[in-house]
């Protein structure tokens, strides 16, 4: 991989702090020795769904990881050519990229993308767990170039449609192109990596489904775990996961509660806490407060938490 020089430059530090902030954590430098000239650089940034993406000018300067940060490693980085070119450099290999291509790749492990003169491109980062196809791939078959058509065009456009300012600032449309956009790129990367069979929404959804139920049993019990902060660590929008628990007729909200219930449950007709009040269950099992466990716990088992527990003490004198 060729070697490159980090300048002082207030103007590349924005730049760099915008790009880091609006797609992923890297840094900009100049190559050794580069007699390019003054360097350019210019970027759009949007958040869809639960990733994100960027429009960039870019014109004698190269990206590489940014030291010490970990923010890629949770990410696959979709770069789409839209003029000029450029090469990417990872496992010691290179691909260039020219118009009208593109390619993906890794950003927790070593890059570098050369800016060998002005192009243009689209990026998207996206979180791993949402592209399934990028899992189990070598670098050297991730960073293969392939022409922009088909899903990925479509993908293309539709991205464009959106760093243009054309969307509505609703977050339901927001977060339903997103999806759509990720859908279109699913189906582009399972072709470019050559996998048969591919994944559809109900595949995914299933195992959104059962990584949810994993999460909520570990959390349940922290009054602060909400369904924003389920769908933040599942690196999803809350969109996405209302409709993988449709099939279900769940929701996130509901998922959470009959988990506190259930452990409200327990204690209640244990034996060795019945020292405990109702309220020290109720914030045990994660309840904000007392008030809303008692009238939740009545609307679903027709009686107080208090009157529930005296059948089973009755139950044990007997």
């Amino acid at each position: 991989m060729p070697s490159s020089q980090v300048i002082e430059n207030p103007e590349l530090a924005a730049w760099e702090s915008a790009t880091s902030h609006g797609l992923l954590p890297m840094s900009l430098a100049l190559p050794d020795g580069d007699q390019h000239g003054t360097p350019r650089y210019a970027g759009r940034f949007r958040q869809l769904s639960a990733f994100r993406i960027a429009r960039l000018s870019v014109d004698g300067i190269i990206a590489l990881p940014r030291v010490g940060s970990s923010g890629g490693g949770r990410h696959v980085k979709v770069l789409l050519v839209t003029s000029g070119q450029t090469r990417i450099w990872q496992d010691e290999r290179s691909t260039t990229l020219r118009a009208g291509t593109w390619a993906m790749y890794d950003p927790s492990c070593p890059y570098r993308i050369d800016s060998t003169g002005p192009y243009e491109c689209v990026a998207a980062a996206i979180p791993t767990g949402l592209l399934g196809a990028s899992k189990s791939f070598s670098v050297a078959a991730l960073t293969r170039a392939s022409p922009i058509r088909g899903n990925m065009r479509l993908a293309l456009d539709a991205m464009t449609f959106c760093l243009n300012g054309d969307l509505n600032e609703d977050q339901d449309d927001l977060d339903a192109t997103g999806e759509a956009i990720l859908t279109l790129i699913e189906a582009g990367v399972r072709r470019h990596v050559g996998v048969t069979g591919a994944t559809g929404p109900q595949e995914r959804a299933a195992a959104l489904l059962s990584r949810s139920e994993h999460y909520i049993r570990a959390h349940y019990a922290d009054p602060e775990f909400t369904t924003e902060r389920l769908a933040e660590t599942l690196q999803v929008s809350r969109r996405t996961l209302y409709n993988a628990l449709q099939s279900q007729s769940q929701t996130p909200y509901k998922i959470i509660q009959q988990y506190r219930l259930e452990a409200s449950c327990r204690a209640l007709k244990d034996a060795a806490q019945r020292h405990k009040n109702v309220t020290d269950i109720a914030l045990e099992s994660g309840f904000a407060d007392s008030t809303h466990f008692s009238r939740l716990f009545r609307r679903t088992f027709g009686t107080t938490p208090t009157e529930y527990r005296k059948q089973f003490s009755t139950a044990l004198i007997d």
